[in-house]
């Protein structure tokens, strides 16, 4: 989070964030968020995760939010991205 970043870096985390959004133009919680589902949808690629750990994995701590997040930036649920892309899989294997 912020805070742990400010902290490491010496700063406020108000002031870090204003910069942060300043010059990307994102929330470092909107980027955090980004980052995280990037991270997810490869691990949503593997099977032998399911969905619930996946989101743990990349720092959700529930699993309803991580949902949430995930189709506002990917326009899909967790599952229609699976179910999605190992069909993709499937057929360039064929």
């Amino acid at each position: 989070h912020i805070i742990d970043v400010a902290d490491h870096l010496h700063r406020n985390p108000s002031y870090l964030g204003f910069i942060f959004k300043r010059d990307t133009g994102v929330t470092f919680n909107e980027f955090l968020s980004a980052y995280r589902v990037e991270i997810a949808k490869n691990y949503l690629t593997d099977m032998k995760y399911t969905v619930a750990s996946i989101a743990e994995m990349v720092g959700f701590s529930d699993y309803r939010y991580f949902s949430k997040v995930f189709k506002n930036l990917v326009g899909v649920t967790p599952l229609e991205y699976r179910k999605k892309t190992v069909m993709a899989k499937n057929e360039e294997e064929r």
